[in-house]
């Protein structure tokens, strides 16, 4: 028998050098900050569900 895994969460590629994305929580919220900081300053805002404004 194998052993069965669960799949690993993929990290979305940075837009701009191409290294991964990571979940950040900053006085904003909740963003995907690159992990090339501080060479790279990329990020990418997380969008929640059906919030009211």
């Amino acid at each position: 028998m194998t052993a069965v895994t669960a799949p690993t969460p993929v990290n979305p590629a940075c837009p701009a050098c191409g290294k991964s994305l990571v979940k950040r929580e900053g006085k904003y919220g909740v963003f995907w900050g690159c992990s090339g900081f501080p060479l790279c300053k990329t990020i990418v805002n997380i969008r929640k569900g059906n919030s009211a404004c």
